[in-house]
């Protein structure tokens, strides 16, 4: 675009080339997050989340702003309005600024950006592999050229091939934007939990733990639907799920959220809490059963034991027949970091 153009169609562009930005870092966060996954035995965490979808969205960012600056755009006032447009989103969304971008933007004098990622990711997690960092790095330029290819096409195609390209993308959402209704209806839930835990003294922490299918799920609702508040991701997820609608993700998001809050108000007011893992890593239980007793808790492990092949069979019933059915196995990550979180654990 040599000559300016308006407002309104700047912005509508700059949209455009933040929709195709978000795509590239969904893609190379899931990427990254796997890699990630499959290289450490230890526990996966919101932190470890938030940091690897954070450093993705600022390589995002250099990488939209710069062709814009560089390329893109041929008018500098153009240019700049739609960084400072696209920048604005970056944070509304990711929390990201231009400030964070400084890094990629020192390193692009010479060859040793294209490293950055993975380096940076590397540092913050104490990676060892090398073919890990590579990996890593790989995963970004395997999606550049259509990166940059979007960002290209925001501010050169006719302005009706814009908005037709608009209203076919799938933009990805990483904040589910919460109206007063379902905020009300989240504090419902939050408070559904929490009134029924009753403050014994001293409180009561009972935690479940068996493999899949053993009746851990079961056994507590019986034996604890009165008296404790039920501290386990599956449960939460399933009770937002009935109150608010969006994307998986964002449900997700939501029910993670809410799980940290009925855990936060149930260890200030002392109620006695119950809660569900496979607990095949006591060196994860360790910490958490450690930090509550200092505050007062007193803990029981409670071992549910089943046959392997009866266990099985009632999960796949489980599945079958429950559409509410979340294995301790998918859901124990997030329950445990919601203690981590709570307690002040350390990863």
């Amino acid at each position: 675009m040599a000559e300016q153009i308006s407002k309104e169609e700047i912005s509508l562009r700059a949209q455009c080339a933040y929709t195709g930005a978000l795509i590239f870092v969904r893609e190379v966060f899931e990427g990254a997050k796997a890699k990630l996954q499959e290289s450490s035995t230890d526990v996966w965490t919101n932190e470890k989340d938030e940091y690897v979808l954070k450093e993705t969205g600022t390589l995002a960012a250099f990488l939209v702003t710069q062709e814009v600056w560089g390329r893109a755009v041929q008018d500098e006032s153009d240019a700049a309005a739609a960084n400072k447009l696209l920048f604005s989103y970056f944070k509304n969304d990711l929390q990201i600024t231009a400030n964070d971008t400084f890094s990629y933007a020192e390193a692009s004098q010479s060859d040793a950006w294209i490293m950055l990622y993975g380096n940076r990711i590397k540092k913050a997690f104490g990676v060892e592999s090398i073919i890990l960092v590579f990996e890593l790095n790989l995963l970004f330029v395997d999606h550049f050229q259509n990166l940059m290819q979007t960002t290209k096409d925001a501010f050169s195609l006719p302005i009706e091939e814009i908005e037709a390209k608009m209203a076919s993308l799938d933009r990805p959402t990483y904040h589910k934007q919460l109206d007063s209704e379902e905020t009300a209806r989240i504090r419902g839930v939050i408070d559904s939990f929490v009134q029924k835990g009753t403050s014994d003294q001293p409180p009561h922490l009972v935690i479940f733990t068996g493999g899949v299918g053993a009746g851990k799920t079961t056994i507590r609702r019986k034996q604890y639907a009165n008296g404790y508040v039920h501290c386990e991701y599956g449960e939460v997820f399933n009770a937002i799920k009935g109150v608010i609608e969006g994307t998986d993700q964002q449900i997700e998001t939501c029910a993670k959220a809410t799980l940290s809050f009925i855990l936060q108000e149930s260890l200030a007011q002392k109620k006695n809490i119950v809660t569900e893992l496979i607990g095949n890593d006591s060196d994860l239980l360790t910490p958490i059963i450690d930090k509550i007793s200092e505050a007062g808790y007193k803990v029981e492990i409670q071992h549910i034991t089943a046959d392997v092949a009866e266990s099985y069979k009632r999960h796949l019933k489980a599945v079958g027949e429950d559409e509410n059915y979340l294995s301790a196995y998918y859901s124990q990550e997030h329950t445990l970091d919601a203690f981590y979180r709570q307690l002040n654990i350390k990863i």
